[in-house]
């Protein structure tokens, strides 16, 4: 997994919200996060990036975040670490 590094925090889009994963300012805006997961993913039209807006609640949001995060071209894409949804 990426996990977050203290520089990856500070480069964190501002629109996520607070929880295990996080978009980084090397996204693109080429929404594969959001095709993969629309229930976790939306883009920010004005800025051209995607971002985080709710935090998986299922199993099947948790590996479909995953499978985002593995796929993001940029690696834009982060997991704080705190474990996977029960």
């Amino acid at each position: 997994m990426k996990q977050g590094t203290s520089s990856s925090i500070k480069q964190k889009i501002r629109e996520n919200v607070p929880g295990k994963y996080y978009i980084i300012d090397k996204c693109i805006g080429c929404s594969l996060c959001y095709e993969l997961s629309p229930r976790n993913f939306s883009m920010n039209l004005d800025k051209g990036c995607d971002f985080v807006f709710r935090q998986p609640e299922t199993q099947e949001d948790e590996a479909r975040c995953l499978k985002a995060m593995q796929s993001c071209p940029t690696d834009a894409i982060r997991d704080d670490g705190f474990g996977p949804v029960k």
